[in-house]
């Protein structure tokens, strides 16, 4: 029971550290947007570095230079919908659970931990070499990305 209720913990980390979770659709397009390309850095007021590197709809996280999850990406209209597919047990809280440091799809989480997932959707515009994402629901907190 204790790993389930850890595990419910990360999975809300998660979904803060993308600032919103959603469940609706972006539409039936498939875009991609170019401009997104590369790789992005962010610091949180905890001085945790967060990397996103975007590459024609996959993308990948990492925390302090730890991997931590990975997927895909569309956008469309100014959204962008983030997809997890796999996360990776380096992570510290997967780490806890004593979990191999090697990357895990949704379904062997979901199926240990019994844990449901949701695709992030946040609104998104670039300008020069600055990324600006922000959650459309709730406080619409703004996180600024700088393109290395």
């Amino acid at each position: 029971m204790e790993k389930k209720s850890m595990f419910g913990i990360l999975v809300i980390a998660f979904l803060f550290g993308f600032l919103i979770t959603g469940c609706f659709s972006l539409g039936t397009s498939r875009e991609i947007d170019p401009s997104l390309n590369g790789t992005w850095t962010s610091t949180s007021s905890e001085n945790w570095e967060f990397i996103n590197i975007y590459n024609n709809g996959r993308w990948e996280e990492k925390i302090n230079n730890i991997s931590t999850r990975r997927g895909f990406y569309t956008t469309n209209n100014g959204n962008i919908k983030l997809t997890i597919t796999e996360f990776h047990g380096n992570y510290f809280e997967l780490e806890r659970q004593g979990l191999a440091p090697r990357w895990y799809s949704r379904r062997e989480l979901s199926e240990v931990y019994g844990a449901e997932f949701t695709d992030a959707i946040l609104t998104y515009s670039i300008d020069g070499n600055q990324l600006f994402m922000s959650s459309s629901i709730g406080s619409g907190t703004q996180r600024i990305w700088i393109k290395l």
